[in-house]
């Protein structure tokens, strides 16, 4: 649980991380629309 937790973490700080530096529809997972939504 913890370990997936943590996966789970990374992935979204890394999203947010290329989010910055891609434009959105590029975004495999959405990340601009979802540090838009934070």
């Amino acid at each position: 649980m913890n370990s997936l937790a943590t996966l789970v973490n990374r992935v979204l700080f890394a999203e947010w991380l290329e989010a910055d530096a891609m434009p959105p529809r590029e975004s495999p997972l959405g990340g601009k629309t979802l540090t838009k939504a934070v």
